[in-house]
């Protein structure tokens, strides 16, 4: 801070910015300023058209700058995605964009929109699907036939789909990062069911489970002109963009078959209080709810205005309590959970230290009752009605984004005028009304309360909560991949033979006595498209402990496990290793070159039939059947007897699991064992990072003091 201090200093005399003097004049108490009336939300009057063949447009036009915007939105979502692949309109949305058009491809069609400084996007969500587009109004007819093409012929080419699955996993492996997201998503589990398609999450195996055809024809399915409502906005000739339209989209079918039924919402069955354990944190998210509502409710506008009471700001009922008064939260918050389509998850919230967890559960559900039996007085209710409606008017501040909710509105099913009588009705409510709304639509009997922290820090306070169901939040682990026929004990045996010459070939009993391994490393890491060089240094002390120091050019990292503890140093301090890591830690030590050899007859090894080309030489695969580590396969040189690749699933660097093999290359003799000198790993077929010795040493005493955490 000190040295971002002298910058801004020194710039300002450098720039000649003006001395700051002591104004002259009495003080003026800034809350006894006038506060000029905000614009109101502008009121537009589009032109609504319907094509021949359904399809809706809405066009409104402004001079005003030489840009055009379009968006449709179409009838598809995740909600309709079957169980065993939810993820599939996910993963169309990107890839329709990603993947480009028959006519255009994806690597093209960028080109094609940079040159014009054009824009065009697609994305699926639960409920709905959304595709725009943004250009100069001098290129609106070359980017809408592109446009038109990703929306009505999308290649969905393979590589795309990879990619779009990686980045999908990617999302799923990092889901539990934040508490506060854990809490949101499990009140919405709670409140569905955690199976319901509102709330069901993508995980590894249903990603795997989507091909290329699912994409065509979900495609096939839902995207179809009487399925669509299109918004154009900006600078151009309605009567010209309307032929324009025609022509690109005219000929385009109606759909055939009718979607499928919308999911049902029922209220919260859940009750009781739960607890979903991170022990990587030092605070406790407390999340109380059930059911919201839509937002067509007739209550809607009251409950709004409640919940901006209660929880939506630095003068809220939550904030002035638990958090001014009281000191106990770091944020706090209530939502209503009101939805166009369906209705959300209603809740209130606070993030507080373990310590203070039961009681501050206890405030939270004073405020909570307090809010339902005591009225706002007239200046908390117009403070609350002002800011959602100044919050409103920044949110439609262009005729831009009205024209968008107004064909939103259209598509879910609400009145025209929608906006502007929930306007009128937030101006309108009273504090009787705000109350008697709060009273209908908040259930004191059917709230769920949610907690997330680590359980084991609360100590006795879990006792004084009382009775807590436990929710798993773990991830589920994809499913094998490799096609494995039964083994007979022939196999078993051959297995076992396998690996004793391997042992043999590899120095047999002095690399059984080898007591501790000093390796030092160079080469390059391959990480989103960069090569990065680094340098390593492994200290190994058998069985069960190791220690990787790595130098990149942002810093050292270190990682240390011994048995089932951990620690590391990402360049932060050493912290302790999260049970996660030391899990893969444990996976890695059980697939060690040493281990593997020396203690594989207390593995179970599969032979396999045949052979397998490993880099120009025929091995011989052996299928390992371990707890810790999945798919793992291990194949020997069928000449010289040595290991010469290992297949597993693995992690990779963005937590999201992949199929990785490990190459082990130019084995050379050290101190009576063979050791491979040049060290390849590849995730899902691409490289990931080449290693080559530089330096070996074995039995040079390490002790434990080598592995104590500092």
């Amino acid at each position: 801070m000190r040295h971002l201090w002298r910058v801004f200093a020194v710039s300002a005399m450098t720039l000649g910015f003006p001395t700051l003097v002591q104004a002259d004049g009495p003080w003026v108490n800034p809350r006894s300023i006038p506060i000029p009336e905000l614009h109101p939300i502008p009121q537009i009057h589009p032109q609504r058209v319907q094509l021949k063949n359904g399809m809706i447009v809405y066009f409104l036009e402004n001079h005003d700058f030489p840009i055009v915007d379009v968006q449709a939105r179409i009838h598809v979502g995740g909600m309709y995605d079957p169980p065993e692949k939810v993820g599939l309109a996910s993963i169309a949305g990107r890839v329709m964009r990603s993947g480009g058009s028959t006519q255009t491809p994806g690597d093209a069609l960028d080109e094609k929109l940079e040159s014009m400084a054009s824009s065009v996007e697609v994305g699926i969500g639960d409920t709905d699907g959304t595709a725009s587009m943004s250009t100069m109004t001098p290129n609106l007819e070359q980017t809408l036939r592109l446009y038109a093409q990703v929306l009505r012929s999308p290649a969905f080419p393979q590589d795309k789909i990879d990619l779009a699955k990686k980045q999908e996993k990617t999302d799923i492996s990092s889901r539990n990062d934040e508490h506060l997201d854990i809490a949101f998503r499990e009140l919405a589990h709670l409140v569905y069911g955690k199976d319901h398609p509102y709330s069901r999450e993508t995980e590894y195996a249903t990603i795997d489970a989507i091909t290329r055809d699912d994409l065509v024809a979900l495609h096939k399915t839902y995207f179809h002109p009487d399925r669509m409502i299109m918004t154009v906005y900006g600078d151009f000739n309605t009567k010209k963009v309307q032929t324009l339209l025609n022509q690109l989209f005219g000929d385009w079918a109606k759909a055939t078959q009718p979607l499928p039924p919308d999911p049902v919402v029922g209220k919260t069955e859940a009750k009781g209080v739960f607890f979903a354990n991170k022990s990587d944190v030092t605070n406790t998210v407390i999340i109380i709810g059930h059911e919201g509502m839509r937002e067509d409710n007739p209550d809607y506008p009251a409950m709004d205005v409640f919940h901006q009471l209660v929880g939506g700001g630095f003068s809220s009922i939550l904030f002035n309590d638990i958090r001014t008064l009281r000191g106990l939260a770091y944020a706090t918050g209530s939502f209503l959970g009101a939805g166009l389509h369906h209705p959300g998850a209603q809740g209130f919230y606070v993030l507080t230290q373990n310590d203070s967890t039961r009681a501050t559960l206890g405030y939270l559900r004073n405020d909570i009752q307090k809010a339902m039996t005591e009225k706002p007085s007239e200046e908390e209710l117009k403070r609350a009605k002002d800011a959602m409606l100044n919050s409103l008017v920044f949110t439609l501040s262009s005729k831009g984004a009205v024209l968008n909710r107004m064909a939103a509105y259209e598509y879910y099913g609400y009145p025209a005028d929608f906006l502007t009588t929930y306007e009128k009705k937030v101006r309108a409510v009273t504090a009787d009304e705000v109350l008697a709304a709060a009273k209908r639509n908040v259930r004191p009997e059917g709230l769920v309360t949610l907690l997330v922290g680590d359980k084991a820090a609360l100590g006795k306070q879990t006792s004084e909560i009382g009775t807590m169901t436990d929710i798993d939040i773990s991830i589920p682990e994809p499913g094998a991949s490799t096609v494995r026929p039964q083994g007979s004990e022939a196999d078993f045996k051959r297995g076992q033979e396998l690996l004793a010459a391997a042992l043999e070939a590899t120095g047999g009993a002095a690399l059984s006595k080898l007591s501790d391994l000093t390796v030092e490393e160079s080469g390059t890491l391959s990480a989103q498209g960069m090569e990065i060089q680094l340098s390593s240094k492994t200290l190994s002390k058998f069985p069960d402990c190791e220690r990787t120091e790595q130098k990149l050019p942002m810093g050292t990292m270190i990682q240390t496990v011994c048995g089932n503890q951990g620690w590391m140093d990402a360049m932060q301090g050493p912290q302790d290793m999260p049970a996660e890591m030391v899990a893969e830690a444990q996976s890695e030590r059980e697939r060690q070159l040493r281990n593997v050899l020396t203690e594989h007859d207390q593995l179970k090894l599969q032979a396999m039939p045949g052979e397998t080309d490993v880099e120009g030489h025929p091995a011989l695969a052996v299928y390992v059947l371990s707890d810790k580590v999945k798919d793992w396969t291990i194949y020997v040189d069928k000449d010289t007897h040595r290991i010469v690749r290992m297949d597993y699933r693995g992690r990779g660097i963005t937590g999201a699991p992949v199929m990785a093999k490990e190459f082990f290359e130019d084995y050379r003799q050290v101190g009576g064992i063979w050791y491979p000198y040049k060290h390849r790993i590849v995730h899902d077929d691409a490289p990931l990072a080449t290693m080559t010795v530089t330096s070996i040493k074995a039995n040079t005493g390490l002790t434990a003091e080598t592995f104590k955490k500092p």
